[in-house]
């Protein structure tokens, strides 16, 4: 199997990073509550709401587990403080924290296979559908040794948009990758 390591950010505007200490402050001299709310990719879930949990006992919030285009939308218009997303974020303005890794597998099952070695331009073609077989001229050539069957490739994945980001921006490379998933 071939493995993206998919790096998970937390993203914060300037403006509101800036404000940051100063609420701590204010919640510690005045012993009120400070809230923290966060949206974003399914997949930083438990992380992000053990991370906004710890950070402070005055300190208290929400992670609501929307998908990152839904989460992007909310952070755009201030609806939350944090961003999260399992790809960085390069925009005027807001800061990118790494707060994990995770990583994405392509895997296989082959009768009496166990390890073949797919290049990005292969992966590209497979999940584009370019290439089908696994005895394919293009995968023989990097696996001559295999013996590989005449059978068709059969794609099952997850459909989970914030894990296809990832795995657009690992497949970006290729010549076979649309530029637009």
């Amino acid at each position: 199997s071939a493995t993206v390591s998919v790096l998970y950010c937390c993203h914060i505007s300037d403006m509101r990073l800036a404000a940051v200490p100063l609420l701590l402050w204010f919640g510690w001299v005045c012993n009120a509550e400070v809230v923290i709310t966060a949206a974003g990719t399914h997949s930083l879930c438990s992380l992000m709401g053990d991370m906004i949990g710890n950070l402070d006992p005055d300190v208290s919030g929400e992670y609501r587990c929307v998908g990152y285009a839904e989460g992007k939308r909310l952070f755009d218009l201030g609806e939350v403080d944090l961003l999260g997303s399992d790809t960085y974020v390069d925009e005027p303005g807001i800061r990118s924290i790494a707060v994990g890794a995770v990583p994405v597998a392509f895997g296989f099952h082959l009768t009496s296979i166990n390890s073949i070695v797919l290049d990005t331009d292969l992966v590209a073609r497979i999940l584009t559908a370019q290439v089908t077989w696994w005895d394919d001229a293009a995968i023989v050539a990097l696996n001559p040794t295999l013996g590989l069957p005449h059978a068709n490739i059969d794609l099952v994945f997850s459909n989970l948009s914030d894990t296809l980001l990832a795995v657009d921006e690992f497949l970006r490379e290729s010549p076979y990758w649309p530029s637009e998933i």
